[in-house]
């Protein structure tokens, strides 16, 4: 069974989301596929009421992702621009990367791993403040067990090369 099957899969179990635009007239060039935890947080459903405009603002971003719009993809998880919108994390060869929300604060990262060129599953978020107090890496390891136990015969995309990622238009921070 290939990655996209299970994905098919798990969304009609409901354990995934499909993300769409919000604007529905708008096309669909890559997509993005949200757990139940992280689903709630782009709808502005989370119970701390700071998060929710944070949560409306971060599926603009994703939004973005979404439609084919050019984003700034960061490659090295060590070194890379404020605007980076996706980036790899370090330990690489995990596979996790995140999407970067820094505006609205406070500010957020949406962890997850790309099961295909143009295919990103959203798994967990955490706020900035938390990763600050906690660390990354105990984010990166629980969003690679949730990966484990969604997709336990897929290994992520992992890749030294950007446009294994993501087609169209980007730039890499």
């Amino acid at each position: 069974m290939s990655i996209h099957d299970d994905i098919a899969r798990l969304c009609l179990d409901g354990e995934l989301v499909h993300v769409l635009p919000i604007e529905q007239w708008r096309s669909v060039e890559r997509d993005v596929f949200a757990s139940k935890e992280v689903w709630e947080f782009l709808k502005g459903n989370d119970p701390d009421p700071k998060f929710q405009t944070v949560g409306l603002r971060a599926y603009r971003q994703v939004e973005r992702f979404i439609c084919g719009r050019s984003v700034v993809f960061g490659m090295d998880p060590l070194n890379k621009r404020s605007t980076s919108l996706i980036a790899r994390n370090h330990d690489v060869k995990l596979g996790v990367v995140d999407v970067r929300v820094n505006d609205p604060q406070p500010a957020v990262r949406i962890f997850g791993c790309f099961a295909d060129k143009d295919v990103l599953v959203l798994l967990l978020w955490r706020s900035r403040k938390f990763l600050q107090a906690k660390g990354f890496a105990s984010s990166v390891k629980r969003s690679q067990s949730k990966w484990i136990a969604l997709f336990p015969h897929h290994s992520p995309l992992i890749s030294e090369s950007p446009h294994d990622y993501i087609s169209g238009i980007f730039d890499i921070g």
